[in-house]
């Protein structure tokens, strides 16, 4: 039934648009503004998880189409030298024709990207409750998987940071379709130059040894299907949402 769902709603708000917004901003400019308090508390390390729900209609289609609130997901990097918060995800990093800056780049891009950690908490003129709705953040519990090192997670985005985001709402969709025909998943999508944001994070979380599972393509993962098998392994969530000007914790 719950396929059967899926495939409906899909059919019914897939067709709207093939494509999401393409990468074509300038530099960040004051249009993003950065509001969050009660960060600094958590001492958020290396591998620990930040998963977004967007106010805006791309992100109300992903949430449609994969039956989930949540609608990206990014890996915490402090660097080692400044203590600063990046984040190393897939996105097409286009906020209303604005973007964030990227680490040791010159001119923002879409991609697998490592942008400020401090830059997703933000609201613009037009969205002054805050671009995401609610933002949660899960911190690895070291009791039972060992912590990634920082020049480990940034060795791996280096590698892939030359993939593309990829912005086909329609391949989206299918990543949440199983649908076996001799032995085989016939939704299955073929590897492409291109990276959802939960394909990156699958791929890291493997590639670093976490016993997460891997019965399905990276490209088949969807954002709530990494925060379904990351769960066990990290500690309750804190909920961020924008109040009085500001993103601020608000709870588990």
């Amino acid at each position: 039934m719950d396929t059967i769902i899926k495939y409906t709603l899909t059919l019914c708000f897939g067709f709207h648009t093939l494509f999401l917004p393409g990468q074509e901003s300038e530099y960040i400019d004051q249009g993003l503004n950065e509001a969050v308090i009660g960060l600094e508390e958590l001492d958020l390390k290396t591998g620990d998880l930040l998963f977004f729900q967007s106010r805006v209609y791309e992100g109300v289609l992903v949430q449609i189409g994969t039956l989930s609130n949540i609608t990206h997901v990014a890996m915490v990097v402090k660097d080692p030298k400044s203590g600063e918060l990046l984040l190393t995800h897939a996105t097409d990093n286009d906020y209303h024709g604005i973007s964030h800056p990227v680490r040791n780049e010159s001119k923002p891009r879409d991609g697998v990207i490592m942008t400020r950690l401090h830059s997703s908490f933000f609201y613009m003129m037009d969205m002054p409750s805050g671009y995401y709705k609610k933002i949660w953040v899960y911190k690895l519990n070291e009791d039972l998987v060992k912590r990634p090192d920082t020049e480990q997670v940034i060795a791996f985005y280096e590698k892939n940071k030359h993939y593309r985001f990829e912005t086909s709402v329609l391949r989206y969709f299918f990543t949440i379709f199983d649908l076996y025909l001799f032995g085989k998943d016939q939704a299955a999508l073929n590897e492409n130059d291109k990276r959802f944001c939960s394909e990156y994070i699958h791929q890291m979380l493997t590639a670093f040894g976490f016993p997460v599972e891997q019965n399905q393509q990276p490209n088949e993962y969807t954002p709530a299907d990494i925060c379904y098998i990351i769960s066990p392994l990290y500690h309750t969530p804190r909920l961020f949402t924008f109040l009085d000007g500001a993103y601020r914790l608000t709870g588990y």
